[in-house]
């Protein structure tokens, strides 16, 4: 797995948990081919509108990483957008959220990268030693 593919697939952890505990809406609905109920289209948009902010504003990329069509992307971001700018309260929340998101990744790619670091006397080429689970408090994924 690439560094790249590493780090989205952390971001897109971190934007899972925050989107499954901000909407009450399971993994399964958000990511399921139905439509939905508008709480479960809400959860999608919020994860779609997290992931855009912290890919810096490429649709391309956000619908590229979600495996979402570009203009279903750009739509839920235009719905985020439109209440963001009617709704003072929402936008606050959705500007901690956005921090939220870029402090959680930061803190979860640092620790990886600190468990990746090869043993005394390896070369940096060496494979990574295998790492054991986390504790549920060691683990910068699991929700606070």
């Amino acid at each position: 797995m690439t560094v790249w593919a590493r780090d989205m697939h952390v971001v897109q952890s971190v934007i899972d948990c925050l989107a499954q505990r901000r909407s009450g809406v399971s993994l399964e609905a958000i990511y399921g081919s139905a439509r939905g109920k508008p709480r479960v289209v809400f959860a999608r948009h919020f994860g779609l509108y997290l992931l855009h902010a912290h890919l810096g504003g490429s649709i391309s990329a956000t619908a590229m990483v979600a495996g979402r069509d570009r203009r279903m992307v750009a739509y839920a971001l235009g719905r985020i957008e439109d209440r963001r700018e009617s709704d003072p309260a929402f936008d606050r929340l959705m500007d901690l959220c956005v921090a939220e998101v870029s402090r959680r990744v930061a803190d979860a790619v640092r620790h990886l990268d600190l468990r990746l670091q090869p043993l005394p006397g390896e070369c940096s080429a060496a494979r990574p030693r295998p790492v054991p689970a986390l504790a549920a408090h060691d683990n910068p994924l699991s929700p606070p």
